[in-house]
């Protein structure tokens, strides 16, 4: 999902707790607590210069946010990752006068404890691309993407690995990991039209080795995830007037549909049984397409633990928004909502405390899932989460 769209659909979460579906014995109501940052931390010191605004478009240039992420490496270290660049240049300059060739472009990382919230390491890398960031994560490992150039680093921030891929004229490669982390699956950007058909080359990539396990294309034109063991898709999206169905696959096996969609949904692997479906109708289905809950109100994007047994849904309120001046107004952090899977169920509505997060957010969930952290334009916060119930 670009990160326009991320923004757009984050903005119609509400706090309202999720409801059971037909599947779900559980009928215990979610716990209603407060939660306040553990600390808080302002990084724009460490990052070293202004953050560089993505930029596309030939015959009109148009500007978008920074590129950021937001990564527990393990379950005692968070970083944050900024695009910037050495260069003494106006930021208000046209990327023509300023091209990404001419620039010395840098992903800047700040590595910190999540305990104290003091930074242990900024490192800095080249970048080929401003849409450049961490885009996985496993056993400590981390792998970075700067434009086509891929490289996996270890715990020591020693580079271990690289993978080249494949130049596209359509955009850089976007990476879509695995809940574990253990995979990530890569696609253009844009797609690629053959006889009116839409179709995306993918690999599919294991994070410890960078080594392609597979690689096919796939038709779509909705959204696509994947697990360790299964590879799901909107077979319709919202611009489309068409009907959407939820369709999976393994690596070598044909898709075949588990459920009917809508066209407002976005699907996210929970563990390898489970997927949580934001959008429009939010609910938690089995990967036989089984209804174990659904949530009331429309829903952003899940976030899950990378051992599988939580996770969380970001619940924000638009505030600002004046129709009549064209103002599209700001999302605001409310409240984070805490599914637990054993039992299956929305364990707590935590009502966020302390400085208001508002504007571009960006969230994480520690592997063991104790800790939710924030990333709100340069401001790091982490968050301690209740015991899994």
């Amino acid at each position: 999902m670009s990160m326009f769209l991320a923004v757009a659909l984050l903005c119609f979460l509400t706090s309202q707790g999720g409801s059971v579906g037909p599947s779900q014995k559980e009928t215990t109501a979610p716990r209603r607590e407060t939660v306040s940052p553990k600390w808080r931390v302002d990084l724009r010191a460490s990052i070293g210069g202004p953050e560089l605004p993505i930029v596309w478009g030939r015959k009109k240039e148009y500007k978008g946010r920074p590129k950021t992420s937001l990564w527990f490496t393990d379950n005692d270290t968070v970083v944050a990752t900024f695009v910037t660049s050495k260069a003494k240049v106006n930021p208000k300059l046209s990327s023509r006068d300023t091209s990404d060739e001419s620039l010395p472009l840098r992903l800047r990382a700040a590595f910190l404890n999540t305990a104290t919230g003091s930074i242990s390491a900024t490192p800095e890398w080249p970048s080929q691309s401003r849409s450049a960031g961490i885009v996985a994560v496993h056993n400590g490992r981390f792998v970075t993407q700067t434009g086509n150039d891929v490289t996996l680093y270890g715990p020591d921030l020693r580079a271990l690995k690289n993978l080249a891929l494949p130049s596209s004229e359509k955009g850089d490669w976007r990476a879509d990991p695995s809940p574990t982390g253990k995979t990530i699956l890569f696609l253009p950007h844009a797609l690629r039209t053959v006889n009116g058909i839409t179709t995306d080359p993918w690999l599919w990539v294991e994070t410890d080795t960078l080594k392609v396990l597979h690689s096919g294309e796939v038709t779509q034109n909705g959204e696509v995830a994947i697990s360790d063991e299964n590879m799901v898709r909107i077979t319709c999206e919202w611009i489309y007037d068409c009907g959407p169905k939820i369709e999976m696959r393994g690596p070598s096996t044909e898709w075949k549909t588990i459920a009917r969609a809508s066209r407002h949904e976005y699907p996210r692997f929970i563990n390898q049984g489970m997927m949580f479906l934001s959008g429009d109708s939010p609910r938690l289905l089995r990967v036989d397409g089984e209804v174990l809950l659904t949530q009331g109100e429309p829903s952003g994007r899940a976030f899950a633990a990378a051992d599988g047994h939580r996770f969380v849904v970001p619940s924000c309120q638009m505030e600002g928004k004046i129709a009549t001046l064209d103002i599209s107004g700001h999302c605001v952090l409310k409240a984070v909502l805490v599914y637990d899977i054993s039992p299956t169920r929305q364990s707590y509505t935590l009502e966020i405390k302390g400085p208001r997060i508002k504007g571009e957010m960006v969230f994480a969930i520690s592997p063991d899932g104790t800790e939710f952290a924030v990333l709100n334009n340069e401001v790091i916060q982490v968050f301690q989460l209740p015991p899994l119930q």
